[in-house]
């Protein structure tokens, strides 16, 4: 199937990919699906083969790139604990070409749509940071903090006790336009821990029934099922579920941008009761710009999200004259009951 999504109304991306790959796609972007023929820009996606087994090894790394030139193009070969999934070439400005030993790889093709965005001219001025954003009683909330600190928890939980909008979860491009902080998606899966799931009223259902997800999970099934039957849940892992299928089950809508209002940094309490403190203009500066992630990273290089703190050096502390900004400490989902969730929107 062919098609082309206007990715933020500044960058037309053609997508080329089998019907079900093309499916899964759609359902992770916010934009409608054109019928076009002439994209400039195109992702094409090839499934090769019998697909796949990914089975986690001790001693094998979890992920491995090699990046090599052919024909004056630059290839990037994917392995998962040591199995080769996928191709990606890239053809200049013109877009990538993917070759993927998993069936209905989304992941990778969106990941290409991303890069595309991010080497485009709509993507000059803006961030690309390591966070969170919902809308909650009309105030753009966004959520930030490192791995394990709570983010899509806290999205989860204010979008069940108080109801909103989803707009981004681990990714957000962020801009200052007509005097106002904006927040933008960034089209991917949403990732979410099984201590996040176990404790949701809404995603919990996930682990009974896995197959709803709509999303490729990069490691196999066996693995899935032994943690959910033995529901032992305080481990780092969690499963990937489609746009569509987060925003649905837990029954909000969701937008591609909204106005930043608030800044909520997550922190991990440790077993110390919850607490909210409010953060002043400066540290929240320092505190985004260490967030900010490389936007002109390579295929080759992965990304370490335990290591952020360099910045691109983009967000501008006057962007920040508007924005009230609180952090929150807490080490359990439990800790989130609506009187905190009230007093943060």
């Amino acid at each position: 199937m062919r098609g082309e999504y206007n990715y933020l109304g500044e960058k037309p991306i053609g997508v080329d990919a089998p019907a079900g790959l093309f499916e899964r796609i759609r359902n992770n972007m916010e934009e409608r699906c054109n019928r076009s023929e002439s994209t400039e820009c195109v992702i094409r996606i090839f499934e090769c083969g019998p697909p796949v087994s990914i089975i986690p090894t001790k001693g094998v790394p979890y992920a491995k790139i090699e990046k090599k030139v052919e024909n004056g193009n630059y290839v990037f070969e994917y392995y998962r604990y040591g199995s080769h999934v996928a191709t990606i070439v890239e053809n200049g400005n013109c877009g990538y070409t993917v070759r993927t030993s998993i069936k209905k790889d989304e992941i990778t093709a969106l990941r290409c749509l991303k890069k595309v965005y991010l080497k485009s001219k709509g993507s000059e001025g803006k961030a690309l940071l390591h966070s969170t954003l919902v809308q909650v009683n009309s105030v753009g909330t966004l959520i930030v903090g490192e791995c394990w600190s709570g983010k899509t928890t806290m999205a989860v939980k204010l979008l069940e006790e108080l109801g909103g909008v989803f707009l981004s979860d681990g990714r957000t491009l962020i801009s200052y336009e007509d005097g106002r902080l904006k927040g933008h998606y960034v089209p991917r899966n949403i990732y979410v821990r099984f201590r996040g799931l176990a404790h949701s009223k809404n995603l919990a259902k996930l682990l009974k029934y896995p197959s709803m997800r709509g999303a490729t999970q990069i490691f196999d099934k066996t693995t899935i099922s032994r943690i959910t039957k033995k529901r032992v849940f305080d481990v780092d892992a969690g499963l990937t579920l489609s746009r569509r299928t987060f925003k649905e089950l837990l029954d909000v809508p969701s937008m591609s941008w909204a106005d930043i209002d608030r800044v909520i940094f997550t922190r991990f309490s440790n077993g110390r009761p919850p607490r909210v403190t409010k953060v002043n203009n400066e540290d929240t500066w320092k505190e985004l710009s260490q967030r900010e992630l490389i936007k002109n990273r390579g295929f080759d290089v992965m990304e370490n999200l335990a290591k952020v703190g360099r910045g691109m050096g983009i967000i501008k502390k006057s962007w920040l004259s508007e924005i009230e900004a609180l952090e929150v400490s807490f080490s359990h989902p439990e800790d989130l009951v609506t009187g905190i969730l009230e007093d943060l929107v």
